[in-house]
């Protein structure tokens, strides 16, 4: 186990739009707004913050008062944040859900993450040393994770693909990760497959050098391989969303967390979906309610 875990990646202030009714496209459609702070991996750290663990974060924030108010945020949870001296405005994600609560839009502006390097994170590396995972998601740009790999080869990388657009800055790296994670669309993208088959798809990731591969299948099942073979775990379809932009966050900070204290890659998949659940139930991008399952990981 390690004592702190690592993770590389970005942070947004979110805006979230959710209508009343079934969007109808270019109209004016009437319904909630809402301001949070989000991002891949600050959602993810902070899930990780919640349930117990102790957390370094490098990103980018921007010199503004929401990203001030993030990073006190996150502080006050206890996670080390390291972020370059930016003078630009902090990275923005807006998204727009139909009634039922599904995405059907959404924009992200992270050129903050843009200003996250290797010589900055080796200038703040102590912990990094210490670590036997490093965790990243691919809002980081693509010259940084080249270095990355380079410069940290001897880790166990944890990938969190993010987006069919992103994914593809660690197809040349696949060798080089430990965990991957993304859903049926990533994982085609990384590879730059001609099918959404899952089972070949993580075939085809494994054969190049990944050593676990976990992809979502909507709302029904989760499919994950190794060298043990390729496997899936049917989930209960849950009706009442209220927003899924943060469920497959959640989802990766259950997995770090069950990684990192050696438990399987099914039981890390099932913890990652309780959080995942919780995640469904809110409009905010973490469950404050994931605390229930916080435990002591001294």
């Amino acid at each position: 186990m390690t004592d702190r875990i690592i993770l590389i990646g970005g942070s947004n202030i979110d805006y979230m739009a959710k209508s009343t009714r079934k969007l109808i496209e270019k109209d004016s459609n009437i319904g909630k707004l809402s301001v949070s702070f989000g991002g891949v991996g600050r959602n993810v750290v902070e899930n990780l913050a919640r349930i117990g663990n102790k957390v370094t974060f490098f990103t980018g924030i921007g010199d503004d008062a929401l990203g001030r108010s993030l990073k006190e945020e996150l502080e006050k949870l206890g996670v080390v944040v390291y972020t370059p001296a930016l003078q630009d405005v902090s990275s923005s994600y807006l998204s727009i859900h139909d009634f039922d609560g599904t995405m059907k839009y959404a924009i992200c502006d992270s050129r903050a993450s843009d200003n996250i390097t290797v010589d900055f994170i080796n200038e703040n590396n102590s912990d990094i040393r210490n670590t036997e995972y490093i965790c990243l998601e691919t809002n980081i740009s693509q010259n940084t994770i080249r270095d990355l790999f380079r410069c940290y080869p001897d880790k166990k990388w944890l990938v969190e693909a993010v987006s069919a657009n992103k994914v593809v800055r660690v197809s040349e790296y696949l060798d080089r990760i430990y965990l991957f994670k993304g859903n049926r669309y990533e994982a085609k993208a990384v590879i730059n497959s001609n099918t959404i088959n899952i089972k070949e798809n993580i075939e085809e990731i494994l054969k190049r050098g990944t050593q676990n591969v976990i992809i979502s299948a909507g709302s029904s099942a989760i499919y994950y391989g190794n060298k043990s073979g390729i496997f899936k775990i049917a989930i209960e379809p849950f009706n009442e969303v209220v927003n899924d932009t943060g469920a497959g966050d959640a989802m990766f900070a259950g997995i770090i967390d069950q990684i990192n204290i050696g438990k399987s890659l099914e039981e890390a998949i099932k913890f990652g979906n309780k959080l995942a659940l919780e995640s469904l139930k809110t409009n905010k991008a973490v469950s404050l309610d994931v605390e229930k399952y916080r435990y002591n990981h001294e």
